[in-house]
């Protein structure tokens, strides 16, 4: 008679399987309600708010199951600075805690991550996911717009004017198009790739996480490095991503010139090299602001110039928005203290690899240069739930990398 064994599932399984379930969900729930809103019923911003929600709060249901002081200090410390805020601020948002949620549940899914199914492997399963649709959004451009409207779905989330279609006939999102032509990949057109992201910022974000995985990887393992950082820059390039491709050779330059030590330490300091860049930069040639790097540069720093001490404490009772700023829109937020804190807790993550302290270096770096030009998108799920998983599991005791 043939008995079928059942292993009895560990805590850690449970959640390494929520792990890999909400990854994949954040890489795929926006072109689904994309696909609901283009096919099946109307959806809103309350759709997406619903779904990040379900996502976020059974993770931290599995959470409350095993606490890790660390965690759960830093959650504490975060609700207790936003609530304070919330006193001088008048009003309380809960996107200023929901932004800080996600990393806190990635990091603590990634250490609890029991290494089944290889980390090696759901990096290349999300990008080769990544890559099939951009490919098939790149040869059936009309067959893509036909199943996911992206234009009608944003406009429904309010994420674009109403007018959208007086000056756009597609329905591609709003920088789906590069006016003038592509930079890259020009036999593609004007047609920038946006993918499973629906935005191509997103996708060229993802494209340099992926290509830190690759570079984080010992020299020895050249044809992982090389495979990896590879289909980093392919993404980076079917989005057009001036910033994407920008950061992953100005990475890859000093993941190989720097040593671990130097890289570590710089990861620190950084954030600082980048203001005071924006500074001089506002100082000696900003005029008004142009939508490119250095009128983004300029404008940060033209913020940080005019902050009063109120604005950088967090204390200002009017709510304001800075655009593609996330220095100035962090430190309205959140107070210029609990940045710094927030920063060097980070910074003072403990990976027990080489592999891994070069990876949270690498992405530290990318968070300072991308605070500075963009205002909102390194908090973005669809893009950051890989990333502080990855990081995650790098904090593992016995890491297998």
């Amino acid at each position: 008679m043939y008995i079928k064994s059942h292993t009895k599932k560990t805590f850690e399984d449970y959640t390494s399987i929520f792990a890999i379930f909400i990854i994949f969900a954040s890489l795929t729930y926006q072109i689904a309600l994309c696909f609901t809103n283009t096919h099946v019923f109307g959806v809103s911003k309350g759709a997406v708010v619903l779904v990040e929600f379900v996502l976020i709060i059974s993770g931290f249901c599995l959470f409350a199951k095993k606490m890790d002081e660390g965690f759960l200090l830093f959650l504490v410390f975060l609700l207790i600075n936003a609530l304070f805020l919330s006193l001088f601020k008048g009003q309380f948002n809960p996107k200023d805690v929901r932004d800080f949620l996600i990393p806190v549940l990635m990091l603590w899914l990634g250490f609890n991550y029991n290494k089944k199914v290889e980390v090696d492997k759901i990096v290349k399963y999300c990008a080769y996911l990544v890559i099939g649709v951009g490919l098939f959004e790149a040869a059936f451009s009309t067959q893509y717009q036909s199943l996911f409207n992206i234009a009608h779905y944003h406009r429904a989330i309010g994420l674009i004017a109403e007018n959208y279609n007086d000056y756009r006939e597609d329905g591609l999102s709003l920088n789906g198009l590069r006016y003038g032509g592509r930079n890259f990949l020009s036999f593609l057109g004007n047609h920038r790739i946006s993918s499973v992201f629906l935005e191509t910022v997103s996708m060229g974000n993802f494209g340099v996480v992926i290509a830190c995985w690759g570079l984080a990887k010992d020299k020895k393992e050249v044809k992982d490095i090389c495979f990896i950082l590879g289909l980093g820059l392919v993404i980076a390039l079917l989005a057009d991503s001036r910033f994407g491709l920008t950061m992953i050779i100005g990475l890859a330059f000093l993941r190989f010139v720097l040593s671990i030590n130097v890289l570590r330490i710089s990861s620190y300091f950084f954030p600082l090299l980048i203001i005071t860049i924006t500074l001089c930069i506002y100082e000696f040639s900003y005029v008004t602001f142009t939508d490119d790097f250095k009128g983004r540069l300029g404008f940060t720093g033209y913020n940080l110039a005019h902050f009063s001490i109120i604005e950088y404490l967090g204390l200002s009772g009017v709510p304001k928005y800075y655009g593609d700023s996330g220095y100035s829109n962090g430190i309205i937020n959140y107070g210029l203290i609990f940045c710094i804190l927030a920063w060097t807790a980070l910074c003072r993550l403990k990976p027990t690899s080489p592999q891994g302290i070069r990876y949270a270096s690498l992405i530290t770096i990318f968070i300072g240069a991308i605070l500075a030009i963009s205002g909102s998108s390194i908090f973005a799920m669809k893009v950051t739930v890989l990333m502080w998983f990855l990081i995650g599991v790098t904090l593992q005791k016995e890491s297998a990398q």
